[in-house]
């Protein structure tokens, strides 16, 4: 088992979830829907029998389709007797869900969901092949007596192990229920305050790694606990391109979802004209019908008017008169859900147009950090062949002219004492002076020769600051028998 393996935990505030979010999450999709959501890179078909959740009581078994997690919502609620603020409302305007993801490093959770099987994570591969392993059932329950653990079993209304998709992980929806059973999401995640919440967000993720301890996953530094990011240039390096491989990723998948839902949009505005064409056909046969049931009443109060025959007609268009009244009320009906529908869906497209233009500025600028860190990865390996170069013609060329004209120079001094100049110049760029000093005359060297306050002036460029950094660790460096005077 690889080490520095981190386990993930991210919990979101909803103002309640989706028919379509709740059918993802159930993997309930009709043909068509199944067509379009397994043709993205993110879901594999041939694993899709590997998925499965855990119900109540800690029950592995198949995803139970039957009910929706709105529905499961609704009947917690009741039970509860608390009335959904969001229902009958056309946008919701309180939380009353958190959507909780819980999964780990990639190589790890594919580790105990397939084993040592050969699984071909590419996409449109055949894996119906592939068993699902029990480790991922065990991890899956703990992660559930977790959940049951910090915000009641009763609560959790849903709880979905993915692993038809690259990485294997669980989508948990969970009320926010408070003991004294009232709805309340800052109450049960502690949000009063920023504080308060990142406190208990930093406690939950305490709690989890107990759970993880015995999985491989280890709890992740926070920068709040640690001050900073402690990794290697080439760890660092490797962590930007992961996440801007993500990022790409998370770009794609909104222009899919971009993609799908102006599809659906199309298919609403086409829906809402049909609609508009019947409502209008059955308001003319409405009037119509209405107009011809006049007709037959003036006729019927003749006195000399074949009351049967009248009444049989006035029977037989009235009986289709309140055909046609039903039929406009179910039109105008779905007319209205349409253009909710529609609304819903133009409002799905600006703000996933929205976050796809903030992903995009924030690639640009990833990308940008990415350059930086090769751009000075390479710098430095081409400062390493200067050095040796430099050192090279300093010790082997028999040519005098050579050696004069290198005599006093800082790339003489880099060549023979490279390494211990920019550690010199290290200490004296974050203001260790004395540090420096004790450094520089433990290697053999001077140690300076300046009495002068050290320290960047206020409008001293980086660059500048830095390259008089290392000509002062040059000269501190210098051997002390060969130092020149000074004036």
């Amino acid at each position: 088992m690889a080490s520095g393996q981190k386990q993930v935990m991210d919990i979101k505030p909803a103002k309640g979830i989706s028919q379509n979010e709740s059918n993802e999450h159930q993997r309930k999709w009709n043909d068509h829907t199944k067509e379009v959501q397994m043709g993205r890179r993110e879901y594999d078909p041939t694993r899709d029998h590997l998925n499965f959740e855990i119900a109540k009581g800690g029950i592995v078994q198949p995803i139970d389709k039957t009910k929706s997690i709105p529905q499961r919502m609704a009947e917690r609620f009741a039970a509860l007797g608390i009335k959904d603020p969001n229902e009958g409302k056309e946008k919701p305007s309180r939380i009353t869900l958190a959507q909780v993801i819980f999964s780990g490093n990639h190589d790890r959770m594919v580790e105990l969901a397939f084993g040592t099987q050969d699984v071909d994570l590419n996409r449109q591969r055949d894996n119906s092949h592939i068993r699902r392993m029990p480790e991922i059932e065990e991890w899956a329950k703990d992660m559930y007596r977790f959940a049951c653990e910090q915000w009641g079993e009763d609560n959790i209304v849903g709880f979905y192990v993915h692993l038809d998709e690259k990485c294997p992980h669980i989508h948990c929806s969970v009320l926010p229920i408070t003991p004294d059973g009232k709805l309340s999401h800052k109450k049960v995640f502690h949000g009063e305050s920023k504080d308060a919440l990142a406190k208990h967000l930093l406690f939950l993720h305490d709690e989890l790694a107990k759970y993880n301890d015995k999985w491989g996953l280890e709890r992740g530094s926070d920068i709040r606990e640690t001050g900073a990011k402690h990794c290697s240039p080439e760890e660092y390096r490797r962590q930007l391109a992961q996440q801007l491989d993500e990022l790409v990723r998370k770009i794609e998948a909104g222009e899919m979802t971009l993609d799908e839902t102006n599809k659906q949009i199309i298919t609403a505005e086409r829906k809402l004209k049909s609609f508009n064409t019947m409502i209008a056909k059955l308001q003319a046969r409405q009037e119509e019908l209405t107009r011809q049931r006049g007709e037959l009443l003036r006729e019927y109060n003749r006195t000399d008017a074949d009351k049967s025959r009248l009444e049989r007609e006035i029977a037989k268009t009235e009986k289709e008169l309140d055909f046609v009244k039903d039929k406009l009320i179910s039109r105008q009906m779905q007319l209205s859900a349409t253009e909710r529908e529609l609304d819903v869906l133009n409002e799905q497209v600006k703000k996933t147009q929205s976050e796809h233009q903030e992903m995009e500025s924030q690639l640009g600028k990833m990308s940008g950090d990415v350059r930086e860190q090769l751009e000075l990865r390479l710098k430095s390996v081409a400062m390493d062949e200067m050095v040796d170069t430099v050192r090279d013609m300093i010790t082997l060329s028999n040519v005098p002219e050579v050696k004069a004209a290198l005599d006093n120079t800082l790339a003489k001094e880099f060549a023979l004492r490279f390494n211990d100049i920019v550690r010199c110049a290290i200490l004296l760029s974050v203001g260790l002076v004395d540090q420096a000093t004790t450094f520089a005359e433990g290697r053999g060297g001077g140690g300076g020769g300046s009495n002068m306050p050290w320290g960047r002036k206020d409008d001293e460029d980086e660059r500048k600051w830095l390259m008089r950094c290392l000509m002062q660790g040059a000269r501190m460096m210098h051997p002390r028998g060969n130092q020149k005077k000074r004036r």
